[in-house]
């Protein structure tokens, strides 16, 4: 199976519990795929939003040890987007254990 077949079986399947996606995300580790393909997998099987994938992801079982390390992740990207970022442009982030909040302001 490739990352492709998973992404795409993620909304052909009927949504799943909690329990049911821990175990895929569990199942979608130890087949070596990424945070990205089982966010995408996520996405599409919960018909939720990109961040809620995101959160569900990295707060389940199979992902918590990572958690840290995509945080630290996320934050440097968004200082090289924002050193990158016309004058003028702010963006405020809040990282929390239940989900980061972007808000960007062009002026």
């Amino acid at each position: 199976m490739t990352a492709e077949d998973v992404m795409m079986l993620g909304g052909q399947e009927e949504p799943k519990t909690l329990l049911e996606l821990e175990a895929t995300l569990a199942e979608l580790k130890s087949f070596r795929f990424g945070k990205l393909v089982c966010i995408k997998y996520v996405k599409d099987n919960q018909r939720c939003s990109l961040q809620e994938a995101v959160d569900i992801v990295i707060n389940s079982a199979a992902w918590i040890d990572e958690k840290q390390a995509f945080l630290d992740h996320q934050e440097e990207q968004m200082r090289e987007f924002l050193e990158a970022a016309p004058k003028g442009t702010t963006v405020q982030m809040e990282i929390t254990p239940k989900g980061t909040t972007i808000t960007l302001n062009r002026k």
